[in-house]
């Protein structure tokens, strides 16, 4: 879930405190105070937070939080706070938060031998993210202006209309407005299909237009959806470790953004 810097087990609270700040640091840019803060004492700790806010992930340069090793037992804590509002990832804001009362964790390391704390179980927990329509549409205008920008197709707007046929499923249609020489209109579509990892599953990937600047484009997307097609994404930035997710419903938010709940613990 997150990497400790540091290369022994963390014996005492000032020891885990200062190895989860640390390796936070490398991977999530925030100026200001600590991003960690741990109360109480090894092993049965009351509180373990860790706020992200105003922070930017490094996305490309995710830390390995896959165990290699078999898992140890760590400590304990009444409760566990993770909080971004917002964090950004590539630019696009996010606002998440996951509360989780009488939790248990554990330590491993991963396949660089580099030490992981992990959420093992939880009496009750809930996750919540949203994220409004306008970040989503610069997130996937900044993704097709890359894509175009190498052919000389200028990417000038993308309009998404987002629905839920299932708690579970998500479906995708894209307008993008783009230009050589002439203004032309290709549609997009898709779906995304959460698993109890929130890792969303793509399908159905596809596009459409009219007139030659816009089938330019098409053939130009189409061999990035070819690509895209069946592969996966965590909708988180970190990985929940052996916890698996119940209730989880992805809906539509007032203002056509995207919001995501979920449920987990043994209560």
């Amino acid at each position: 879930m997150f990497l400790l810097d540091t290369e022994s087990i963390p014996r005492t609270t000032d020891q885990l405190t200062t190895a989860l700040n640390r390796s936070l640091r490398r991977w999530v840019q925030r100026p200001g105070a600590a991003m960690a803060s741990v109360a109480g004492a090894v092993p049965a700790l009351s509180s373990v937070t860790i706020d992200l806010s105003g922070g930017a992930i490094d996305a490309d340069h995710p830390p390995d939080v896959k165990p290699a090793t078999a898992p140890e037992r760590g400590p304990s804590a009444a409760r566990f706070t993770v909080v971004g509002k917002p964090v950004s990832a590539r630019g696009v804001a996010v606002n998440f938060e996951l509360l989780a009362s009488d939790v248990t964790f554990d330590y491993a390391r991963n396949a660089g031998g580099q030490l992981m704390v992990m959420l093992r179980d939880a009496r009750d927990g809930r996750i919540g993210a949203n994220i409004a329509r306008r970040d989503l549409e610069a997130a996937m205008l900044q993704a097709a202006q890359a894509a175009a920008g190498p052919s000389g197709i200028a990417v000038q707007r993308v309009d998404a209309s987002l629905a839920t046929p299932t708690p579970r499923e998500l479906a995708v249609d894209l307008t993008i407005t783009a230009k050589k020489f002439v203004t032309a209109i290709v549609h997009v579509h898709g779906r995304a299909t959460v698993d109890d990892q929130l890792d969303a599953h793509l399908s159905g990937l596809g596009a459409h237009g009219d007139g030659m600047v816009a089938k330019l484009a098409v053939g130009l997307l189409q061999g990035h959806l070819k690509k895209l097609e069946g592969q996966q994404f965590s909708l988180l930035a970190f990985r929940l470790g052996q916890v698996q997710l119940r209730d989880v419903h992805i809906r539509v938010g007032p203002d056509g953004g995207l919001a995501l709940e979920a449920s987990f613990g043994n209560a």
